[in-house]
């Protein structure tokens, strides 16, 4: 079984790869605007979490919830 992470932002298909990390920083970018330190931040569909570490890695939002 190949993990998400081997699927997603570290797949071995360029395309799959540079899909994945561009849709990542553009999240990361929106939610860095709109949301403050006391934030609720809900990922439906958060695979390994990974939108989730780096949201929590950036100091972003406050309660960080992931649902997959």
């Amino acid at each position: 079984m190949v993990s998400y992470d081997k699927q997603t932002v570290n797949s071995e298909n360029f395309f799959a790869r540079y899909a994945h990390r561009n849709r990542l920083k553009l999240c990361l970018k929106i939610l860095s605007k709109v949301c403050d330190h006391s934030s609720t931040i809900f990922d439906y569909g958060c695979g390994d979490g990974t939108l989730l570490n780096e949201l929590s890695q950036k100091k972003i939002g406050g309660n960080l919830i992931g649902l997959d």
